[in-house]
């Protein structure tokens, strides 16, 4: 068995543990197991996208970070409205992110044809992160983020008027990104 292989074993089955134990992202699981089934492919990680409240210091220390609401939905003005009630500290961002994923191919052209059906399906900010004899990481990603302060230290910065404008910036690109990852899976199943 190669050594391609053996990580590839050990990728699949940390993703079937991951669900068995609910901490896999079941939003892009039908486009995880698309790519995991090329026995030259394997994802180590991915995300469909997140709309978040993450209270943080302003270094973004992940050990002083903590959640104040996570959505892998669409989300409604109230939905910060309630996650904000539980910040007292540091401050507090809505974050929205892109679809991520990390694929690793046997060789580069398998990460070339991986690279290049997601940058047709429009994730631009896609690349070959790293090359080495037994492996070539992809890193898919592409440009819907937003990142923006709405309290600190228990106090809000934001009315509910900009509140509710930055939901609408945020669903926005939330979609955007699920409509990228549904045009990647169309690609990928097609051959392309």
């Amino acid at each position: 068995m190669t050594k391609f292989s053996q990580q590839r074993d050990k990728a699949l089955k940390q993703l079937a543990d991951a669900r068995r134990e609910g901490k896999a992202d079941e939003d892009i699981a039908e486009l995880v197991d698309l790519i995991n089934s090329d026995k030259n492919l394997y994802t180590t990680s991915s995300c469909a996208g997140r709309i978040c409240v993450l209270q943080t210091p302003k270094e973004h220390d992940k050990l002083e970070s903590g959640w104040l609401g996570k959505w892998h939905h669409e989300v409604t003005l109230q939905d910060l409205q309630d996650a904000l009630k539980n910040h007292d500290k540091y401050v507090a961002y809505l974050q929205a992110e892109c679809p991520i994923l990390h694929v690793v191919a046997r060789d580069v052209g398998g990460a070339e044809k991986i690279l290049f059906a997601a940058q047709q399906s429009g994730f631009k900010r896609s690349g070959i992160q790293a090359i080495n004899p037994e492996r070539v990481l992809v890193e898919i990603c592409s440009t819907e983020t937003l990142e923006v302060p709405l309290a600190e230290n228990g106090e809000r910065l934001v009315d509910d008027i900009y509140l509710g404008y930055l939901v609408n910036i945020a669903n926005t690109k939330f979609s955007s990104g699920r409509r990228k990852l549904a045009r990647l899976q169309s690609k990928l199943e097609h051959g392309i």
